[in-house]
């Protein structure tokens, strides 16, 4: 552990990069909300001396209404600073050379495309060489019509980006990637590229366009930015202000390098899960002794066993047994345990996702959880709660002695009859 006077002891998470790149939806607004703390954290990494970009996949804007848009949430954001997925659509494009473009989408494509030099075609159109498809909110069954046809003809089907939805304040609204399904369902196949994140073109984009070595992507999405971070190698922060959750951690195909309630997350120190050493032993077994958990074994389970770590502080840890249970590997995840001074960190639901993800990376098909003391947590974490101690398979039953009794709840992920089950 780091004495309390070297000053690396707390630096912020921030500290470490030279450009964050932010997301705008879910981010640093909802909707017509501002995101509590956003403005204030913007501020305060532009303080510190760091490039800022704010990297959306929406592509109804220009750069000028997104910059107007932030600056109503008093975000201060140059229009310089705004890269979107309209632009990065363009860039992937390259010279128009006379080409023309049908879209789905709103000013932010249609613009972009024709600074780009294409000739932007109407709904009664027979022809075009590019379909590029983003969210239009004023969407018409006939423009989706004519985008299918033309592509069918043989123009190129592009997409801004493929989410699904978007986070508004009465909910989740119908995002570029429901226009596109349309689309791709009527015709059998889907677009020959995407912009947008999880994609690279979009990220690569804005650090070409805002400059530094070291990004950090915040965003509030695993299906976009986290993925889209880890696609082109950068660090992530995921914040619980928009779309994605804690439960949906679990399982997830890429997990965020750091994890945050929000924005704030930035400016504490950071909280990395990696597999544990031989000098975590001791402050494991502390951690277990604080923590009222069996602290026996800790040397043997070293290989199953993850740690949280803030700079040279073991502040975390959770172990896996990997078991045999009527021919089928299952796990058994156990020991988890977070310092009290790291509490409220959402150290627990990053470890507990990073731990499933082992267990599964060793073969397991399913992981099972047994507590006496944490229901409600494991529940948030998106476990199928199965009863009784008598609910879970024998051999982990084995693993846990006399650590259990009439008030031990058994859990299991994947639940039951969900796709990853």
């Amino acid at each position: 552990m780091k004495p309390a006077d070297d000053p690396t002891a707390t630096a912020p998470l921030v500290d470490a990069y030279d450009t964050v790149l932010f997301d705008l939806d879910g981010v640093l607004y909802r909707g017509s909300d501002t995101v509590p703390g956003a403005p204030e954290a913007v501020e305060e990494v532009r303080r510190r001396g760091l490039r800022v970009a704010f990297v959306t996949n929406n592509s109804s804007r220009t750069p000028g209404q997104v910059a107007a848009k932030l600056a109503g949430h008093g975000v201060d954001a140059p229009s310089g600073e705004v890269v979107t997925s309209a632009m990065a659509t363009a860039d992937l494009l390259g010279p128009a050379d006379g080409r023309t473009a049908f879209v789905v989408g709103e000013d932010g494509i249609r613009e972009a495309l024709r600074e780009a030099g294409f000739a932007v075609v109407g709904d009664d159109a027979d022809r075009a060489d590019v379909v590029c498809v983003g969210v239009d909110t004023a969407v018409t069954y006939a423009r989706l019509r004519t985008a299918a046809v033309l592509v069918e003809r043989g123009a190129r089907l592009i997409a801004t980006n493929t989410d699904a939805s978007f986070p508004a304040p009465d909910g989740l609204w119908p995002g570029a990637g429901a226009l596109l399904a349309a689309i791709t369902t009527t015709i059998g196949r889907g677009p020959e590229a995407v912009a947008g994140k999880p994609h690279p073109p979009l990220l690569r984009a804005a650090l070409d366009r805002i400059g530094g070595r070291r990004p950090l992507v915040v965003g509030d999405r695993l299906d976009t930015d986290i993925d889209g971070a880890a696609a082109v190698g950068w660090d992530s922060l995921m914040v619980l202000t928009g779309v994605s959750t804690e439960a949906d951690l679990v399982g997830a195909p890429n997990l965020p390098t750091h994890l945050g309630a929000d924005l704030g997350a930035l400016f504490r120190p950071a909280i990395v899960v990696r597999p544990a050493g031989p000098k975590d032993v001791e402050p494991i077994v502390g951690l277990l002794r604080e923590a009222k958990l069996r602290d026996t074994g800790v040397d043997d389970r070293l290989a199953e066993t993850l740690v949280a770590a803030r700079n040279a502080e073991t502040v975390g840890t959770i172990a896996f047994e990997i078991l045999t249970s009527d021919g089928a590997t299952v796990a058994h995840l156990r020991s988890l345990a977070v310092a009290e001074r790291s509490r409220g960190e959402r150290t627990g639901p990053l470890l507990t996702a990073a731990g499933v993800r082992a267990a599964i990376a060793r073969g397991a098909s399913t992981v099972y959880a047994v507590t006496r003391t944490s229901e409600g947590f494991i529940e948030r974490m998106g476990f199928e709660r199965t009863g009784g101690l008598d609910s879970v398979p024998g051999a982990v039953r084995v693993t846990l002695g006399d650590a259990a009794d009439e008030h031990t709840v058994g859990f299991r992920w994947p639940p039951r009859g969900s796709p990853s089950a």
